[in-house]
């Protein structure tokens, strides 16, 4: 579903992202360039269950409106990833009840015992923490990764959300 926009885009799209693919073209087959409306038909294919806490909510929000302004500014793609990696650690300490004084890598451990994580998704969330600590901890300068690098991850981060706070209907069809 495309949204309206609340006004009409009145300057130029950056070259740079509108000229990438949103999508790894061995998936799809063929590019899907990064246009106003081909990034929102993305983002609406994001989910966020009414059970996930407000903050968490907010932050992958916040990264799915910086990823649709990547098509004016390319770099906010790069910042939509961090938002949505700040997001699912948000998620892990609040689903384990856990404080500020415990370390990602202590939760991970944690999260797939206590929150019933596959292996798969565990590696998701460490490959995220390594990011976010190599990349986005310690910045040297601005960050950017090739578009679809930046979309598979806020589309991970957004599954790992998912898992940890899953919608009622999902939960419902677990336990039948």
């Amino acid at each position: 579903m495309i949204r309206e926009r609340p006004t009409a885009w009145t300057f130029d799209l950056d070259g740079r992202t509108t000229s990438m693919s949103l999508v790894s073209i061995v998936r799809n087959g063929g590019p899907i360039f990064a246009t106003p409306d081909t990034v929102d038909e993305l983002i609406a294919s994001f989910e966020v269950s009414e059970t996930t806490p407000e903050g968490v909510t907010a932050l992958l929000d916040m990264s799915r409106k910086l990823l649709a302004a990547s098509v004016i500014h390319y770099e906010f793609a790069a910042v939509a990833i961090e938002k949505s990696l700040q997001a699912v650690e948000l998620a892990v300490r609040i689903r384990l009840d856990a404080g500020k004084n415990a370390t990602f890598v202590q939760l991970i451990k944690r999260v797939k015992v206590e929150a019933g994580f596959a292996d798969d998704d565990v590696d998701a969330l460490d490959t995220g923490r390594i990011l976010r600590n190599r990349v986005f901890a310690h910045p040297t300068g601005v960050v950017a990764f090739p578009l679809v690098m930046c979309v598979d991850g806020i589309r991970t981060s957004h599954k790992l959300v998912g898992v940890l706070f899953p919608s009622a209907d999902s939960a419902d069809r677990v336990r039948q």
